[in-house]
């Protein structure tokens, strides 16, 4: 839609910004990597939806004191060719995606509970300033090799927690998979995070429409895990879990006691992918400090 070298100026505030790189696409517009005029690195959305790129402007807003949430800045207007499009900027993150990651390498499993971890307490957050994060899926979730922090992206789907949610990823989402809830969204949460976390130690999606719960849960039994960590797995996977800050508790004893993480699922040098900038278990240590 827009071109590497094209300068986007705000109708009314006037800021312009660089193209540099197409980052994505998706169902309501485009996300660029720009310079601004004090050559600032910043991301930009863009499309001709007002609605849905006001709604997740707003989104983010609300959620701003969210530890992984990129900050926001301003929201503006573009004019080209008779026709008005229009964005807003954002941090730029400098890294990858889960998927990315996964793809390339490994993961540690102590990274694995880590990452879930900080993805389940803020999850937990958000809900509790009245909002749900429906997307949950591996592109969405973006590790800084900067800053050396997780984030979670794409906002276009943060629902009021009083209703249905409208988007999400089949894979992640427990509804998708024929399991009734039985207690409250915190069985969702936990059912999520636990996909996340299969889709990261089996280095594979699971879909809905051609798998099983039971064909997961095989694929699970032919690793060497810890039978304890194995249950936790399993339990959340068929929805029997519904409370975080316990199920946050038993992550957090895997991750502290080393006696209980089988190494041999995973290598440990996650810093070949980032090509020698950071090493992943470094960043998980650094914001478990922070946030456990």
């Amino acid at each position: 839609m827009f071109y590497v070298g094209e300068t986007i100026k705000g109708k009314w505030n006037n800021n312009e910004y660089l193209i540099l790189e197409k980052l994505g696409q998706g169902g309501i517009g485009y996300v660029y990597k720009v310079r601004d005029k004090l050559g600032n690195v910043k991301g930009l959305k863009i499309s001709d939806d007002i609605n849905s790129i006001t709604r997740e402007f707003e989104n983010m807003k609300k959620c701003k004191t969210i530890g992984i949430v990129p900050s926001v800045y301003e929201i503006d207007d573009y004019k080209r060719y008779r026709k008005t499009f229009h964005f807003f900027i954002m941090d730029y993150i400098y890294g990858y995606n889960l998927k990315q990651i996964m793809t390339k390498t490994n993961i540690n499993l102590k990274d694995i509970l880590g990452i879930c971890i900080i993805i389940l307490k803020n999850l937990k957050k958000i809900y509790e300033l009245g909002y749900i994060y429906s997307d949950i899926k591996l592109e969405n979730i973006m590790i800084d090799k900067n800053n050396r922090k997780i984030y979670l992206v794409d906002f276009g789907g943060l629902i009021d927690k009083e209703f249905g949610i409208k988007e999400y990823t089949p894979t992640y989402s427990i509804a998708s998979w024929g399991i009734k809830l039985k207690h409250d969204y915190s069985t969702s949460m936990i059912f999520s995070v636990n996909m996340l976390m299969t889709s990261m130690i089996l280095r594979k999606e699971f879909s809905p429409m051609i798998e099983s719960i039971k064909d997961i849960v095989e694929n699970l039994n032919k690793l060497s895990l810890d039978s304890k960590f194995k249950r936790i797995i399993i339990n959340g996977l068929y929805g029997r879990l519904n409370d975080t800050d316990e199920y946050i508790l038993k992550l957090k004893q895997l991750v502290y006691n080393k006696d209980k993480l089988n190494a041999k699922t995973s290598i440990d040098f996650i810093d070949i992918f980032f090509k020698g900038s950071i090493f992943l278990f470094g960043i998980v240590l650094i914001i478990c400090a922070k946030n456990l």
